[in-house]
């Protein structure tokens, strides 16, 4: 896993690409028709991620 804590030592800025995020985090396809976006959006491993990212920025 990638530390995101030591990413920020050495930058100013940070952008989370919560396209890609939620596309690999769910190995989902986004133009797949399986993608169901409301459902994804409400999963707590998406939040505990993003929660992570920010905490470590």
């Amino acid at each position: 896993m990638h530390n995101a804590a030591a990413s920020y030592d050495v930058v100013d800025f940070g952008r989370i690409g919560t396209n890609d995020l939620v596309q690999y985090l769910f190995a989902r396809d986004r133009i797949s028709n399986d993608f169901n976006y409301i459902e994804i959006v409400n999963d707590p491993a998406l939040w505990q991620l993003i929660a992570s990212i920010v905490d470590a920025a």
